[in-house]
């Protein structure tokens, strides 16, 4: 569902698409107002989200109007749904300019916490298609079917997925294994019709040097690459400990 929604889906079009509607509107500072909202919030430290409100800056917004989507990292778009939620109830609908786009984006936050909440308890799969057909409705309603990327059409699915094998994955774990074809991919000179062979030989070497490693497969309990303690953590667990 991650590609589906913020890879470039539905999630980045649905959002940009809200904005605009205010900007047609004659509120042309939107996206400088969320940035200036995103920067009341702070989230959680396991996150790791840095700072989220450069995405809604002037200098980006040009970027997003041109490629007609909100244009950054999945797990951003994702930590932005429901402050974005928040910004959508208590001011953009308060101008009531364009409440048919804010409800349908709000139809979209219901389905991502859905999605969420299927990790945490257990949610019936019927529930989901409601959401999603509710959201799919309001968005053509606001927006048109003329916006509606397969990306869309996959939202159909999850309801099956999540009956047919109770879990709803992300792959945001697996979007890392890109870093490494891409590392090498960049620094590929040989552009003959051998560069996709050459690409796997470096891949498959990386790889094969990687399982060569002599912890590879040691599942013990322990620091991963671990390394003498530090002066200043060995004088830390030495004052913890004499208090134990």
């Amino acid at each position: 569902w991650m590609h589906g929604l913020f890879d470039g889906g539905v999630g980045n079009i649905t959002v940009y698409l809200l904005f605009e509607q205010f900007i047609e509107n004659d509120k042309k500072d939107v996206y400088q107002e969320f940035a200036s909202f995103i920067q009341l919030w702070s989230w959680p430290g396991r996150l790791a989200c840095g700072q989220l409100h450069p995405i809604f800056s002037k200098a980006r917004q040009d970027k997003h109007r041109k490629a007609q989507q909100i244009k950054c990292q999945a797990s951003d778009m994702l930590s932005l749904m429901g402050v974005l939620a928040i910004f959508t109830q208590q001011i953009l609908l308060a101008y009531e300019l364009s409440n048919e786009a804010c409800h349908a984006f709000l139809a979209l936050a219901d389905v991502v916490d859905f999605i969420l909440s299927v990790a945490r308890a257990k949610v019936e799969p019927s529930k989901l298609d409601q959401l999603v057909e509710r959201f799919l409705e309001l968005f053509s309603d606001a927006f048109g079917i003329e916006w509606m990327i397969p990306k869309f059409h996959w939202m159909l699915h999850f309801g099956d997925h999540l009956r047919n094998w109770k879990l709803l994955l992300n792959c945001f774990v697996l979007e890392r294994k890109h870093r490494i074809p891409k590392r090498y991919a960049s620094e590929l000179k040989n552009i003959s019709k051998e560069a996709n062979k050459s690409l796997l030989m470096e891949v498959t070497s990386h790889h094969l040097a990687w399982l060569r490693s002599p912890c590879i497969f040691d599942y013990s309990v322990g620091p991963v690459g671990g390394r003498p303690a530090s002066i200043k953590v060995r004088a830390l667990l030495h004052s913890i400990l004499e208090c134990i």
